[in-house]
């Protein structure tokens, strides 16, 4: 039996949108690639809310705990009007798989609402899953899977983002970008705009890439100075100061970037603490990770505590206080002590 709802692939949704005429009351968005997830609640929001006005009066947003402590939110949210806004949207975050029967009930009696809509978001669902069935069953439902892409399907992502910016590209391009990009829709969109704008929305080449990366020693030389320093590698940490140093940075710049690398540690593991899931929590961070990093930023977290890395962030910034001050005969020398103390402070604790 044909289901009454539409299931409709993440990369198919702006052109389901733009096609489908009717209204959409119940829309689920779900799977285990958070970065599409985000993609499409901003794509759904925007179809029902367009305006940053609507978004402002029009958007409530609750998580699936909150619903189900109080089911009658729900029930009021269709019954009632709003005062401000025209249309109003409940966003329900961090759904559970096993929806209650109880709201499943409610959204069948409100299929016909015109001004009223809720979307779902439900991470990790099963296609099985009772959320996914219950939508499902439900007239004029929105279903949106998202999983991570495989290489063919990076492949399309990178292609279409290009052809949707209008950027020329060499042909080989997109299958050459495909091998080294991650499985995560927004954080590949993220990098192709990086590109974008090293190669000034020129063609891209192949070997402007490569330039890129090229380009990247620099910053690599940081994270590497940033890892040696909050894993506690002593040696290793001499070494790439020795490096960065002879790059021709100074002291407030190094201190600032361990500091930069300790408040990105800081804000995912608040995040984490708050019961935000990781993706999500490594998805707010702003510049966003490099998917090249990734893995060492991760095995760093998970070494380390909220209270040591506040313990780092406030040894750090007194040190960058004591060496603005005047009168020092030599930085360099008294920086790399002082950075050497910090780093074995966590490994004496």
């Amino acid at each position: 039996m044909k289901s009454p709802a539409f299931t409709v692939d993440s990369e198919k949704v702006e052109g389901f949108l733009t096609n489908h005429k009717g209204n959409i009351v119940c829309s689920l968005v779900y799977g285990s690639d958070e970065g599409a997830i985000r993609i499409v609640k901003e794509k759904l929001i925007s179809r029902f809310l367009p305006s940053k006005e609507d978004k402002i009066h029009g958007l409530q947003s609750i998580t699936y705990n909150q619903l189900i402590s109080s089911l009658a939110t729900l029930n009021d949210f269709f019954c009632s009007s709003s005062l401000f806004a025209e249309k109003k949207l409940l966003l329900i975050e961090d759904c559970s798989e096993n929806l209650n029967a109880d709201i499943a009930k409610i959204l069948q009696k409100n299929t016909a609402a015109i001004n009223s809509a809720v979307l779902f978001i439900a991470g990790e669902a099963r296609k099985n899953s009772r959320i996914v069935k219950s939508l499902e069953a439900i007239y004029g439902a929105l279903i949106v899977p998202c999983y991570k892409p495989d290489y063919q399907a990076i492949v399309n992502i990178i292609r279409n983002w290009l052809v949707a910016k209008k950027i020329p590209y060499e042909d080989n391009l997109p299958t050459e970008l495909a091998s080294i990009m991650p499985s995560n829709r927004l954080l590949i969109e993220r990098e192709l705009e990086k590109l974008a704008l090293y190669c000034s929305y020129q063609k891209l080449t192949v070997s402007a890439i490569a330039e890129l990366f090229a380009n990247y020693s620099a910053e690599s030389s940081l994270e590497d100075l940033a890892n040696a320093f909050f894993t506690s590698d002593i040696k290793k940490f001499l070494k790439e100061i020795t490096i960065i140093t002879d790059q021709g940075y100074n002291n407030i710049f190094i201190i600032r970037a361990l500091q930069n690398y300790a408040t990105r540690l800081k804000q995912v593991k608040e995040l984490l603490n708050a019961g935000k899931s990781l993706n999500g929590a490594l998805l707010m961070l702003t510049p966003p990770l490099f998917f090249k990093n990734r893995n060492r930023f991760l095995d760093i977290l998970k070494s380390i505590s909220l209270k040591q890395i506040n313990n780092y962030l406030y040894n750090l910034l007194l040190l960058e206080s004591s060496i603005k001050k005047d009168g020092m005969s030599d930085k360099d020398i008294y920086t790399i002590h002082s950075l050497c103390q910090i780093l074995r402070q966590r490994t004496s604790s």
